[in-house]
């Protein structure tokens, strides 16, 4: 039997924070928003099939975790629903992309954290991360690691994203919400932080910062 809450949101992104165990795995749900009139106003179709990868405080790469078959290829990882406990290193080029509306669920364990290895560019197209209850670390960019980031979520972070010393951020009109601080950028020992950082958005669709105690931070460590 499963507990939790499931919410929809209107963009499309579904969370879903539940225990317990599906009676009959692979269900295909629907749900439907209506309004007064009885009229079908949005409508979601989804399957409940969480991949939980890693242990708490323990170490896992992506390349292992694809191996494994919990992480899909980098060529064909649209639509997934995974939770990751522990630190989750991405050792591997890798997209997590969309299609058919399809999008893409990562649930942060408790105090768990994501790094973006050197030399390695992890891409986060329509991306809903965040806890269910608790408080994760981080998502974590190593020197010379490249991370992009287009219309997704992050929230229940302590930091959501820590930037190297040097490397490459870029974010397309993405919302950074109830996190303790959305965004640091913080040199070693008050060396410059020579990381590129690119918010890209408009109107209709910019970069937001709301609902956390800092929003973003520069500067250098002491």
């Amino acid at each position: 039997m499963l507990t939790g809450d499931i919410v929809l949101y209107s963009d499309g992104f579904i969370s879903l924070c539940l225990e317990g165990t599906e009676q009959i795995p692979g269900t295909v749900y629907t749900m439907r928003i209506v309004n007064e009139l009885g009229a079908v106003a949005f409508e979601k179709t989804f399957t409940i099939s969480t991949k939980v990868i890693g242990a708490a405080n323990q170490t896992t790469y992506a390349s292992d975790a694809i191996d494994n078959g919990d992480l899909l290829p980098a060529g064909n990882s649209n639509g997934q629903h995974i939770r990751v406990e522990g630190t989750l290193i991405f050792d591997v080029n890798y997209h997590f992309g969309w299609s058919d509306h399809v999008l893409t669920e990562i649930i942060m364990g408790d105090n768990a954290s994501i790094e973006v290895g050197s030399d390695t560019r992890l891409v986060m197209d329509r991306v809903l991360v965040h806890g269910c209850d608790t408080r994760w670390d981080k998502i974590l960019l190593q020197p010379e690691a490249e991370m992009q980031v287009c219309v997704s979520i992050f929230r229940d972070a302590k930091k959501a994203i820590v930037l190297g010393e040097v490397g490459d951020f870029k974010s397309i009109a993405s919302l950074y919400e109830d996190n303790l601080i959305g965004l640091e950028s913080v040199g070693a020992q008050n060396n410059k932080n020579d990381t590129d950082i690119h918010f890209i958005g408009n109107n209709w669709w910019p970069n937001i910062f709301r609902n956390g105690k800092i929003g973003i931070i520069f500067g250098s460590a002491p």
